[in-house]
C-alpha cells in the first residue's frame, strides 16, 4: 500500500512537472511571436517614414512674436520641383492652394512650445478655479510645428507625428539641394527624385541596370 501511494505521488509529480514545462514553453513562444510582430511593425513604419513626400496637420499663423494654430486642415506635398500646400477651412467650404518653388526654400524650422493663450487667459482669471486650470494646462500641454521659410513667404503647419515630419523635411531639403546643384543638362532631377521616393514607398525597382543595344 505504501509503495502504491509513493508511485501515485511520483506519477502526479511527473505530470505536474510536464504541465509546468508545457506552460513555460507556451509563454516563451507567445512572447517570441509578440516581439517578432513588434519588430516587423517597427521596420515597416521606418521604411514608410523614409519615403515621406506628404504630411498633414493644422495651419498656423504668426501673431506678434508667437506662432498660433488656426482652424482647418493643411496638407503639404512634394510635387516635382514645387511644394504644394493645400489648406481647407470653414468645414472644407474654402480651399487655398499655394505652390512654392523648392529651389527658393531657405530653411526649415521644427519647433516645440506651449500654448501661450492658456497662460494669458489663466493669469487674468486666476482668482477663479478656471484660471488655475488653464495655467496648469499651459505647463502640461505641448504642441509641435514646422515653419518653411522661403524668399517671399513662410509656411506653418502644426503636427503630431514628429518622426514623419522630420523625414519629410529631410526629403524636402534633399530635393532643394539637388535643385540648387544641378547642371543645365540634368533638368529632370526634381521629377526623378520625387518619382524615386514614390517608387521606394511602393516597393518598386527601376530598370537602370539594363543595357540597351543600338545598331552600329
Amino acid at each position: 500500500m505504501f509503495q502504491l501511494r509513493n508511485l501515485g505521488n511520483l506519477k502526479f509529480g511527473l505530470e505536474f512537472a510536464l504541465w509546468r514545462r508545457h506552460q513555460h514553453q507556451t509563454r516563451i513562444a507567445a512572447h517570441t511571436e509578440q516581439n517578432g510582430t513588434k519588430l516587423m511593425m517597427n521596420s515597416q513604419s521606418i521604411g514608410n517614414n523614409q519615403n515621406v513626400i506628404e504630411i498633414t496637420g493644422r495651419p498656423g499663423q504668426i501673431w506678434g512674436a508667437m506662432v498660433i494654430p488656426a482652424g482647418g486642415k493643411t496638407t503639404m506635398r512634394i510635387v516635382g520641383d514645387t511644394l504644394q500646400t493645400t489648406t481647407r477651412v470653414n468645414l472644407g467650404l474654402e480651399t487655398k492652394e499655394t505652390f512654392t518653388r523648392i529651389q527658393k526654400i531657405d530653411s526649415v524650422e521644427m519647433a516645440e512650445g506651449r500654448i501661450w493663450w492658456l497662460l494669458i487667459i489663466g493669469l487674468f482669471t486666476a482668482v477663479w478655479i478656471v484660471g488655475l486650470i488653464l495655467i496648469a494646462l499651459f505647463f502640461v500641454i505641448k504642441q509641435n510645428w514646422i515653419v518653411i521659410h522661403s524668399s517671399k513667404t513662410s509656411l506653418i503647419l502644426f503636427h503630431s507625428d514628429t518622426s514623419k515630419v522630420k523625414q519629410f523635411c529631410s526629403n524636402l531639403l534633399s530635393v532643394a539641394r539637388q535643385l540648387n546643384t544641378r547642371t543645365p543638362a540634368n533638368n529632370n532631377v526634381p521629377n526623378r527624385v520625387s518619382q524615386n521616393l514614390k517608387n521606394q514607398g511602393n516597393g518598386k525597382h527601376g530598370n537602370n541596370g539594363q543595357l540597351s543595344s543600338q545598331p552600329m
